[in-house]
């Protein structure tokens, strides 16, 4: 694949990623910000339990609500990580293209 031919590519990505790039942005900020509700649930659940706070916090910790959780935030930070870097690098490869076709309208190539 030519040079060329791959900033088509880019540009395509680009154009078409918008939207589900910020879905995932969204859905991973979202999920963070529902971290403390989880947290909150789940040691309520111990409040009768008589236990001690430590333990109570130890116990929302690796409560399976509380980890299911984790796994959700993971897994939307690692796609919107994945959007947020092929973006960046189809950006990257629109820039190097341009500078290119600049430098040889210039005759500098």
């Amino acid at each position: 694949m030519n040079l060329d031919e791959r900033v088509e590519k880019a540009v395509n990505y680009l154009a078409t990623t918008d939207e589900p790039a910020a879905k995932a942005k969204t859905l991973f900020k979202g999920l963070e910000a529902q971290i403390k509700t989880i947290e909150a649930v789940e040691f309520k659940k111990t409040s009768a339990s008589g236990m001690t706070v430590p333990e109570k916090w130890a116990e929302v910790h690796t409560s399976q609500p509380y980890l299911d959780h984790h796994k959700k935030i993971y897994d939307a930070m690692l796609d919107h990580e994945l959007y947020q870097n092929r973006r960046n690098t189809a950006e990257l490869l629109f820039k190097y293209w341009q500078s290119v076709n600049s430098n040889k309208r210039q005759g500098m190539t």
